[in-house]
């Protein structure tokens, strides 16, 4: 199952399980950010929605010129991602890890089932622990500056 999960310090603001089947192109992505993460926001973290920092990995959906489009229309200032540096996108290293541990070993009867456990599990999780891990990816990113874009991986 694929889900697309925004998230900041604060904690989850959206997530989105994508269709059975679904492939994810700059136009989907667009749509996602577009008619669902963006009334999220403007319901979870109104005083982000008029300008905000926003990142994401390099993948090609993410390049597409309408999500770029988008993040200008709605004043969303990119923040830039290295090429190759899956340490540096915060949903590799971490919430995706610790959810997949959350889940590992139980069986769900259906995707809306697994749907509601990523639901709970981003409603279980303390606020403290978002703002960690933002804490987490601002270090790790400090050092990629300092390292003049080698890789790192912690």
């Amino acid at each position: 199952m694929m889900v697309a999960m925004f998230w900041d310090s604060k904690g989850v603001i959206l997530t989105h399980c994508l269709p059975k089947c679904a492939t994810v192109t700059g136009e989907t992505y667009e749509d996602v950010l577009r008619t669902k993460f963006l009334p999220a926001l403007c319901e979870k973290r109104p005083e982000k929605a008029a300008a905000m920092f926003f990142h994401h990995d390099n993948a090609p959906p993410h390049r597409a010129a309408r999500v770029h489009q988008f993040f200008d229309d709605n004043n969303f200032e990119v923040v830039p991602h290295v090429p190759y540096s899956p340490d540096l996108a915060p949903s590799d290293f971490w919430p995706f890890p610790t959810l997949k541990d959350t889940l590992c070993g139980r069986t769900f009867s259906s995707r809306s089932a697994v749907a509601t456990a990523i639901f709970q599990w981003s409603q279980r999780t303390p606020t403290e622990v978002f703002a960690a891990a933002m804490q987490s990816w601002r270090k790790r990113c400090e050092k990629c500056v300092r390292l003049q874009g080698d890789y790192v991986e912690k």
